[in-house]
């Protein structure tokens, strides 16, 4: 039985000396430069409501500022560790550490002065109060030499160094143009400095939840799901990962972020291919829409797509299917999407995508590929081929409707599986076939393109 106790507490004790652990279901750290600087806005107008230049900085002062609010995090305590996981939060915990860092350089440059400060801010990014051999505030295996970007910039290795990096150079931008002063921006305004330092730490305010739940994937899923924009495959990798082991969790973890880096933006649109080109062979709603919305739900609830794939707890051996799926066929197939979805060498790929938006070709290149598929690149490029050949077939006869293409599409994912190059001139020809009877009533087909027609 889970419960909930929660706190209303400043930042700096949200931060100071304390560690939070990122979770293998937690997304990686992904906010843009506008929703950073929207929260930046938030602060400082808030800031500049109470800040006064000509008033004396001392804690007197400090306490009549107005406080804000910066909504919840919420926190996980793990009974056999003693460790403080972020269920929820992670985003912009991340960020106000990435604040405090930007706030320390600055201190710095006076030190003498701020030395009390920089003690206390410094304890707000680092769990003691040392750079090297440290523990950052927000950490996990993955994120100890993160921060580390900040003093001694190298090139990020992952989309969360690429953000973190990005990000706090556009929180290094913002408060020069905040914090300096003079025609050129040149000197440092120490008292707004000092102020607005004060303002961060002890009138930004969060409210803590510690949450007492083993089951924290599902309260993770249930709380985003509810609101906070957590895409599908991030709730369906705390689904998978969740179901493992605690020993194997860190393993498939890797595999997965290995995969799923190689298709960044598209990894929704990825699975929702995949999941139709193995198993959705016509056009039907009530599988359609479920795999368009929520794929992640929907393969683990009782119908036919969720049966074959077998990931469901009540399926017989769920657990090294999981682990077959994010070693094997997530590997293969992600590389591949990458492959025909990134601006390719393969001209009727390219066609097919710019200009005649047929994005369905990807769903059918799937199907027909299997795992490490020595004719891969032959399939890919006749696929292509027969795909344009009869989308211009069909435009020339007057015979096509997008919403007919769409069912040619998911009979194509079940003749296309299994079969040789050789037969895909004779497969896409026989759907042509029966279109031209169809539409003209003829019970003979002697051409593919009636050009009595264009007489």
């Amino acid at each position: 039985m889970g419960y909930i106790d929660s706190k209303v507490e400043p930042l700096e004790k949200i931060l100071k000396a304390e560690i939070y652990y990122i979770d293998f279901y937690q997304r990686e750290y992904i906010w843009k430069t506008n929703v950073v600087k929207t929260l930046l806005n938030d602060i400082t107008y808030h800031f500049n409501q109470s800040y006064k230049p000509d008033v004396d900085i001392t804690q007197e002062t400090i306490n009549k500022y107005n406080w804000y609010y910066l909504n919840i995090c919420l926190i996980n305590k793990d009974k056999d560790s003693g460790k403080q996981y972020i269920v929820d939060g992670q985003q912009r915990l991340t960020t106000l550490c990435l604040i405090a860092t930007k706030l320390y350089h600055l201190l710095n440059t006076n030190s003498k002065k701020f030395h009390s400060l920089i003690g206390i801010i410094k304890r707000c990014i680092f769990a003691d109060d040392s750079y090297e051999g440290n523990i950052c505030l927000i950490d996990n295996d993955k994120r100890r030499e993160v921060m580390d970007f900040i003093f001694k910039i190298k090139e990020p290795k992952t989309i969360t160094e690429e953000n973190i990096l990005g990000r706090f150079r556009d929180i290094s931008k913002y408060f020069n143009d905040f914090l300096y002063i003079g025609d050129k921006k040149q000197i440092l305004d120490e008292k707004k400095l000092e102020a607005f330092t004060h303002f961060f730490l002890e009138k930004l305010i969060l409210i803590k939840a510690n949450i007492n739940q083993n089951d924290t994937p599902m309260v993770f899923e249930v709380i985003n799901d509810r609101g906070v924009a957590l895409k599908p495959f991030e709730i369906l990798k705390g689904k998978m990962l969740g179901a493992l082991d605690k020993s194997d969790i860190e393993t498939y973890n890797d595999f997965w972020e290995k995969s799923l880096s190689k298709i960044s933006d598209k990894e929704d649109e990825f699975f929702q291919n995949y999941m139709k080109a193995k198993y959705v062979y016509t056009k039907n709603s009530k599988i359609e829409t479920p795999i368009n919305n929520e794929y992640h739900r929907y393969i683990f609830e009782d119908n036919d797509i969720a049966k074959d794939l077998k990931f469901r707890k009540e399926d017989f051996s769920h657990i090294e299917n999981i682990k077959n799926f994010i070693k094997t066929d997530l590997e293969y197939y992600s590389k591949l999407y990458n492959k025909i979805t990134s601006k390719t060498k393969y001209e009727f790929v390219d066609y097919n995508k710019e200009i005649n938006d047929l994005n369905g070709q990807y769903q059918n290149i799937i199907s027909a590929c299997s795992i490490n598929d020595s004719n891969e690149e032959e399939k890919i490029k006749n696929i292509s081929y027969e795909i344009d050949r009869m989308y211009m077939l069909l435009k020339l006869n007057g015979f096509y409707d997008s919403n007919e293409y769409t069912e040619i599409q998911y009979n194509l994912n079940k003749l296309l599986k299994g079969a040789d190059c050789e037969n895909y001139r004779r497969i896409f020809n026989s759907i042509l076939v029966d279109i031209i009877k169809e539409k003209t009533d003829k019970d003979n087909v002697e051409t593919l393109l009636d050009y009595n027609r264009f007489s």
